[in-house]
């Protein structure tokens, strides 16, 4: 009798099992084949961090600065007697900025071109003297003929001083000009290309005007010297 129902009790205990069981086979099935989505949140959180990075990304090239090319630097090797006429060159420039022609012949272009290679520049001619007054520079007839035989193709004549140019004037007692100071006369030039040739220098300068424009000028330029000046300026090439 205690065998039979000792038997009973581990067929009742066998018989649970399997039925708890078999219930959670049908649970597991359920999930899989019924109607509902499951959201995966890690995959989703990937999605989304994916998103934003992208955003992110499309910022960061939205601030970018546009591509430039960068552009190498012409050096240019300058001798020595091309370098002391720079005052010559620079008045020249500052005298045809905004279209006038080089001409020996205009007398308005001559002292022109003299007032402004020598008021303003970085080199002053060892025998220029500030005046009395210190409102300009005493210029000896004989230094000025040096500045007009390099600018002018080696022609030192000297020719009056027209009406329309003010700021200098001739000094008897002392036989020099005085030529007074002014700012009026500003810009910067730059060696961009230099050629030797049989005779001399073909020069290509740059020259910024106090505007901001900038102005290219081919100087043709003989060899030969002129007092402190060793060159003079035969023709200008404007491009």
């Amino acid at each position: 009798m205690k065998r039979f129902v000792k038997m009973i009790s581990t067929m009742t205990m066998i018989c649970l099992m399997t039925a708890a069981l078999a219930a959670c086979g049908k649970k597991e099935t359920g999930n899989e084949t019924s109607g509902n989505i499951v959201i995966d949140e890690t995959q989703s959180g990937a999605v989304a961090s994916s998103g934003a990075e992208t955003d992110t990304e499309s910022k960061a090239d939205e601030t970018k600065p546009p591509f430039e090319e960068t552009k190498a630097e012409v050096m240019v090797s300058v001798p020595a007697e091309v370098d002391t006429m720079r005052p010559i060159l620079l008045g020249l420039c500052k005298t045809m900025s905004g279209g006038r022609a080089y001409d020996s012949s205009d007398s308005e272009v001559f002292w022109s071109g003299i007032y402004a290679a020598i008021n303003g520049s970085s080199w002053i001619h060892p025998d220029i003297s500030l005046s009395d007054s210190g409102s300009g520079y005493m210029v000896p007839k004989e230094v000025l003929a040096e500045y007009a035989e390099a600018m002018f193709a080696g022609n030192s004549a000297i020719p009056d001083i027209p009406s329309s140019i003010g700021g200098i004037e001739f000094d008897v007692d002392a036989d020099s000009y005085v030529l007074y100071s002014s700012e009026g006369y500003m810009g910067s030039m730059e060696f961009t290309e230099i050629e030797e040739t049989d005779n001399g220098y073909e020069v290509t300068v740059a020259f910024t005007t106090k505007s901001g424009n900038v102005e290219t000028h081919t100087f043709i330029m003989t060899s030969g010297g002129y007092g402190t000046f060793p060159c003079a300026v035969n023709a200008v090439i404007d491009d």
